[in-house]
């Protein structure tokens, strides 16, 4: 318990900006210390200096570090930081001179002869050192905070996007299946109350597992076949939707809902005569899933293709460039009369 409350209280004692600071400036200190000038003084002296020339570089520095390079520079007002730096430049060198002439000599610290250019040069050296080793650590704290706040941004957008595309994917046939179920509870209620079940199985999945980032790739494939039962009941004939699985699934998992719109698209978009078909086919892979599909293409009266590039597909798009960032396939194909789709993720 007793280590525990040690290494909690130094856990503390670091994060302390305080203490960070007290130490970073003594750490300079017995830099310039240990240096020939300590040699040539003695340790003790050459410490003392640094105790009585510092303080008022230091507290330029920080002047520096909390208003030139937030307050211009990081605004882009360079003239002005160019400026503001000159003056501090000055200041420094003037502090330097009263420390010296007026402020050593009492402290007992000896003092040297040079002629003031030698002191000028040799003020703006130690300030650039001190001044430059704060501001970098100043401005790699800035970058690295800056793109913190960058990454967490960009990821409450992706996630905010994501929602709002998840939220525009809405089943087309829930009307349609309403409608269906109305009249059967007339002439089948057997087949009503079937019917009643698998639409609450697929109001189920889409309120809890939508809300998901990720599913399982079987209960994708449960729900995709609920909707193909649903919908085959609206359709020429009960195989008019032709669902092939292969591969094993097991615990794959894929984004939630991603196939839907495919499917979806072909239903709404396709000729609904009895000679034609919708073929699905989902290919397992052990490090990825594929989704072909294809339709007879329906016209307008126009003789146009029936829009089968939706908002569907194209949302669909937006959220595969979300989660895999350009990796993965998806074609669109218009053919001989022919609409096919292509799909190809890996797993998540």
């Amino acid at each position: 318990v007793q280590i525990m409350g040690y290494k909690l209280f130094l856990r503390k004692v670091a994060r302390n900006r305080v203490f960070n600071h007290i130490m970073f400036w003594l750490t300079l200190m017995l830099f310039f210390t240990i240096s020939p000038l300590g040699y040539e003084i003695g340790f003790q002296k050459a410490f003392l200096m640094q105790l009585v020339y510092s303080p008022f570089s230091i507290l330029l520095i920080y002047g520096v570090l909390y208003i030139g390079i937030p307050k211009l520079l990081i605004r882009k007002r360079y003239f002005l930081f160019f400026l503001y730096l000159g003056a501090t430049y000055i200041a420094d060198f003037g502090g330097f001179l009263l420390v010296k002439f007026h402020i050593a000599p009492v402290a007992g610290i000896p003092t040297d002869h040079d002629p003031l250019i030698s002191d000028f040069f040799w003020s703006i050296i130690t300030f650039t050192f001190n001044g430059g080793i704060a501001v970098a650590i100043k401005l790699i704290r800035y970058y690295y905070r800056l793109k913190d706040q960058q990454v967490e941004m960009v990821k409450q957008n992706m996630e905010s996007e994501m929602n709002l595309l998840r939220s525009k994917i809405n089943p087309h046939f829930l009307f349609n299946v309403l409608n269906n179920i109305d009249e059967m509870m007339y002439a089948d209620v057997d087949k009503a109350s079937k019917y009643i079940y698998l639409l609450s199985e697929i109001m189920r999945y889409m309120l809890t597992d939508a809300d998901k980032e990720v599913s399982f790739l079987k209960d994708e494939l449960n729900y995709v076949r609920n909707f193909v039962e649903l919908t085959s009941n609206s359709l020429p004939k009960p195989d008019f939707i032709r669902m092939k699985v292969s591969g094993v699934v097991k615990q794959q998992k894929v984004p939630s809902l991603i196939f839907i719109p495919i499917i979806e698209n072909a239903v709404k978009h396709s000729r609904k005569h009895k000679d034609d078909h919708i073929d699905i086919r989902f290919a397992i892979d052990p490090d990825h899933v594929s989704l072909e599909s294809s339709n007879a293409m329906r016209y307008t009266k126009t003789g146009k293709p029936a829009g089968n590039n939706g908002f569907g597909l194209i949302n669909l798009r937006k959220r595969l460039d979300l989660i895999y960032d350009k990796d993965y396939a998806l074609t669109i194909d218009q053919h001989n009369n022919t609409y096919s789709s292509h799909l190809k993720i890996h797993f998540l």
